[in-house]
């Protein structure tokens, strides 16, 4: 869901990659279909593994899980929600509005510090350089 999400709407602004600690051999038939209410398709989707993937070639990671990850340098935000997996259509649906919640949030502010970049500071003077290196 959160990579369906990420690439409907923040494909200017990020590259997502969405992976399981213990992942299912498919996209769930209840998953697909309450992405389709919104507009999103999982099609062409697949369950991918986090043993599989280079953590520290990520510049943020997004754990929406109860478990631990594996160690890594890459900072970790962890907002961890329900597996619907054993409920029924309402429950994918409660997981999916917490997904969105979460992506929409990233999003803005990844196009928030793209602003922040692509501005000329008009508070910074080379004197400043120093100490704003040291944050």
């Amino acid at each position: 869901m959160a990579e369906g999400f990420a690439r409907a709407y923040g494909g200017d602004v990020l590259e997502a990659q969405s992976a399981g600690i213990q992942p299912a051999s498919r996209i769930s038939r209840r998953a697909s279909k309450v992405m389709e209410e919104k507009g999103v398709s999982l099609s062409g989707f697949l369950p991918k593994s986090i043993s599989s993937m280079n953590l520290g070639n990520f510049d943020i990671i997004v754990n929406l899980s109860e478990y631990s990850l594996p160690d890594t340098t890459t900072l970790v935000l962890k907002r961890p929600l329900h597996d619907p997996m054993s409920g029924d259509e309402d429950a994918f649906r409660d997981v999916r509005e917490d997904v969105e919640q979460v992506v929409r949030f990233l999003i803005e502010q990844c196009r928030l510090a793209r602003q922040w970049n692509a501005r000329i500071n008009p508070l910074y003077s080379k004197e400043c350089a120093p100490a704003s290196s040291s944050l």
